[in-house]
């Protein structure tokens, strides 16, 4: 069974600029979707939901960046720069921690 909210995440081109994005698609209320373009230096390269029904969505990207956002309305809580390397995993714990790979 699909779940009733799904996040998607990827590149749109916009004016000839690749700009990532994040996406939440309500199979229920499709018309409440929401979409959030957003300023980077690099792609996204993974993406987590969480730890509860209510969590944040959490990306990282190629040049290092890690972004948070609110998991209703996208905006943006934090954007902090960890490597030099791109981010490759992020994983959360039941614990509440959150562990990035890069």
């Amino acid at each position: 069974m699909l779940p009733r909210k799904i996040f998607f995440a990827g590149t749109y081109n916009r004016k000839g600029r690749d700009m990532p994005f994040i996406m939440i698609y309500d199979r229920e209320q499709t018309f409440k979707s929401v979409t959030k373009l957003f300023k980077s230096r690099g792609l996204i390269t993974c993406v987590e939901y969480g730890p509860y029904d209510n969590g944040h969505i959490l990306v990282g990207n190629s040049t290092g960046d890690f972004f948070a956002f609110d998991s209703v309305s996208l905006a943006k809580l934090c954007n902090l720069k960890l490597s030099d390397c791109p981010i490759t995993s992020i994983v959360i714990e039941w614990t509440q921690q959150v562990m990035i790979g890069v």
